[in-house]
């Protein structure tokens, strides 16, 4: 099937907006039907239907959300009690082009199968599913997440079927407990061509090893018209199927590279990063080229050293002063927070981060506290300090570790040099579980 045929058979993915939420933002950033209009590039008729409750496609929540500094999820209403484990279309997608044209190539090929794709933390696998999200003709999709909680196998599957049902509601299918029973239960002739179930960071899903390298239970022979799409790091057990192909993402390929600088390019023009760069007489392509130097290829690197000069968290370190790759940029912020705190970072905020990072779903001020026997208002400055790194969801506000390549490198940072704490916070989470 070709791409522009497979484009026009697209679901509707709209989501209704919570008008409420909008308009908050929109009073939080001072700014106005107009302003959000121009600088989202939407209509002004876009904002008023966010801002009244109507649906829209979850393209231009990404849109909105970008210019008011917020999350997409932020912007949209409650649709269920069930965690689908769906994430909003990102904006601003660049390159990539031979990876997507080499699924497209695999779903014009084979009546069916599995596709995984393998790369290293911060390479950028997430973003790539969430655009295929909105290329391919979707069954479902499910990003999992270790830092968030949504990583078991039961919430998957739930998440998944939940999908499925909502997608193919002419159907009266039946609702077994494995993905094997109900992807088998659909007809053919009712998924209007090749029709894909992604799955993101099959690397961070827990539960029970009941099915081996299988843990999802998908069946090793898929039926006609269906194909999978798994993400995961090198070393993550595959499973075995019959029609199997491997699409790797190899940091120094020159395809990655290439992909990378586009993504540099795109982002130079914000207004931190031009202050920026006049204060260290640089060109755009100067940023670019010590970016690409400094990266080993991982796009979450460039992410966020990009984002922290456009806050002005860099300011005092020249261009030839970056640092080198992920870890050397964690490092750099573990060293600033230092001097933020005064020389070094209190037992209490190590308790607390590497609580945060051992733990496996978000949680509350309340709760956090009740479980570390730290006062809440103590708890409440800690989380302020350390809020750049935490991912905020749900009401009340629930943090987590905002990716788990940070949650990986506090883990390396705090637990070796601390066994008595790491102890204490592996006894509370002990006592958390039910």
């Amino acid at each position: 099937m070709s791409s522009d045929s497979n484009k026009a058979k697209k679901r509707d993915r709209g989501v209704k907006a919570d008008g409420t939420a909008v308009s908050r933002m929109m009073k939080k950033q001072s700014m106005g039907v107009a302003d959000l209009a121009a600088k989202a590039r939407v209509s002004e008729s876009t904002v008023k239907a966010a801002r009244s409750g109507d649906t829209l496609d979850k393209s231009t929540f990404a849109e909105l959300a970008e210019v008011l500094e917020c999350s997409p999820s932020e912007l949209q209403g409650d649709t269920s009690n069930v965690d689908t484990g769906e994430v909003p279309l990102i904006a601003g997608f660049v390159g990539r082009e031979k990876l997507v044209q080499a699924v497209l190539g695999f779903e014009k090929e084979s009546p069916s199968g599995v596709l995984f794709l393998e790369g290293e933390p911060g390479i950028g696998k997430s973003w790539l599913v969430q655009h295929l999200s909105g290329e391919l003709n979707e069954l479902g999709s499910y990003f999992i997440s270790q830092t968030t909680g949504k990583n078991s196998i039961e919430g998957v599957v739930r998440g998944v079927t939940k999908q499925i049902l909502s997608r193919l509601t002419s159907l009266t299918l039946t609702v077994p407990s494995t993905l094997t029973g109900l992807l088998a239960s659909i007809p053919p002739n009712s998924l209007n061509g090749p029709t894909w179930l992604l799955l993101d960071a099959m690397d961070e899903l827990e539960g029970s090893a009941t099915f081996g390298q299988n843990p999802l239970a998908l069946p090793p022979a898929l039926p006609k018209y269906i194909f999978v799409l798994m993400s995961m790091r090198p070393g993550t057990p595959r499973g075995t199927f019959q029609n199997l192909q491997v699409l790797k993402i190899d940091t120094n390929a020159q395809e990655n590279i290439a992909d990378l600088k586009l993504f540099i390019e795109a982002q130079v023009g914000r207004p931190g990063i031009l202050k920026w760069q006049e204060k260290n007489m640089l060109t755009a392509k100067d940023i670019v080229k010590r970016l690409l130097e400094k990266s080993n290829g991982n796009f979450m690197y460039a992410r966020q050293v990009l984002d922290a000069i456009d806050r002005g968290e860099l300011n005092l370190i020249d261009s030839t002063s970056l640092p080198k790759g992920l870890h050397g940029y964690y490092e750099l912020q573990w060293n600033r927070m230092q001097g933020l705190l005064g020389g070094r970072v209190e037992a209490l905020d190590r308790k607390v981060m590497l609580w945060l990072a051992r733990q496996k779903r978000p949680m509350n001020i309340l709760d956090l506290a009740n479980m570390l026997t730290i006062e809440p208002i103590t708890l409440g400055e800690i989380i302020n300090v350390w809020q750049m790194f935490l991912r905020r969801s749900g009401e009340p506000a629930c943090f987590s570790i905002y990716h788990q390549s940070f949650a990986d490198f506090l883990m390396e940072k705090i637990a070796p040099g601390c066994s008595g704490l790491a102890d204490e916070v592996l006894k509370s989470l002990g006592n958390s579980r039910p």
